[in-house]
């Protein structure tokens, strides 16, 4: 059984992404044969003919639904909005999608880092199933390096409110219309008031996610207060892009700020977010923190 080296990896990848040719992989060595060759090899008299496999199945949908999951996740704005017109492209999509990354050479090894990734993990388990046919043991999955995948893909930033007001008052012009549907406009613009007045105010520190173009795709800001001599971290602004909400920024966030703002065992953070968007309310939770007061309207 051949060992499944990152050359032998790398070879499979091709022949999967091939749409062109149909490819088997010999059994014993890893090498990549064409399917016609395979069926004519051994033919001749005294040569035993060697024991292939086709390589795992790859279609265009599958690396276009990888495509388009990878441009959801880039954060600067124009190479993202490059490749989503990349992928609007039709016929010739993945030629389209390979040019706009050539001028964002950093974007272009992510991408190949994860195309390498997602197809590595459908090769493992097609090699596993080789491995089961002929009585091997399974390798079983590779395990992911997810130790800090947001803070290694993406850059943050922190700072006072000198530098981090900017970023943070973009945000907050996105966020206001993302309060509940049914919130009245007048209870919209009061709290869009009083985040605006804090976030001009000073004495405050921030940490937000960079686009790469000198903006934005989420913040968080707190300030120190002290109640009975005791110090208490307030986070009163948080904002995420929506494009990017199954990163894991909001909790990241609120961990980083809550670490600068002395978060250890015997001090108090409170989250006091009322223009949150809804679904971080669980997530709050399950970090550790306590609901606690009411916050409600009604007419009338």
């Amino acid at each position: 059984m051949f060992e499944l080296t990152r050359d032998v990896v790398d070879d499979i990848i091709f022949a999967m992404e091939d749409q062109d040719g149909a490819w088997m992989v010999e059994v014993e060595t890893g090498r990549l044969i064409a399917r016609e060759e395979a069926c004519e090899e051994g033919d001749q008299v005294d040569l035993p003919k060697p024991e292939t496999a086709p390589v795992p199945d790859w279609s265009p949908r599958e690396g276009f639904k990888l495509m388009e999951g990878f441009a959801s996740r880039v954060r600067q704005p124009t190479a993202r909005h490059a490749l989503h017109e990349a992928l609007a492209h039709g016929r010739g999509v993945f030629k389209a999608f390979k040019a706009a990354l050539v001028p964002y050479p950093d974007i272009e090894k992510s991408f190949r880092e994860n195309k390498g990734s997602v197809m590595g993990r459908v090769i493992r388990e097609w090699y596993d199933e080789l491995r089961e046919a002929k009585g091997l043991e399974r390798l079983g999955a590779e395990p992911e390096d997810s130790s800090d995948l947001v803070a290694t893909d993406l850059g943050y930033s922190s700072g006072l409110a000198s530098v981090a007001r900017e970023p943070m008052l973009v945000l907050l012009g996105q966020v206001g219309s993302e309060m509940a549907p049914e919130a009245p406009a007048a209870i919209v613009a009061r709290e869009t008031r009083l985040a605006r007045a804090e976030l001009e105010g000073e004495d405050w520190m921030g940490v937000w996610v960079q686009d790469g173009e000198g903006g934005a795709i989420a913040g968080a800001a707190g300030r120190l207060e002290f109640e009975g001599g005791q110090a208490v971290g307030r986070i009163f602004f948080l904002a995420v892009d929506p494009e990017f909400r199954t990163l894991g920024l909001a909790r990241s966030l609120i961990e980083r700020l809550s670490a600068d703002l002395g978060g250890n065992a015997g001090s108090l953070i409170i989250v006091d977010l009322p223009m949150l968007y809804g679904p971080f309310e669980k997530s709050l939770f399950s970090s550790g923190f306590t609901a606690y007061g009411a916050r409600a309207w009604r007419r009338g």
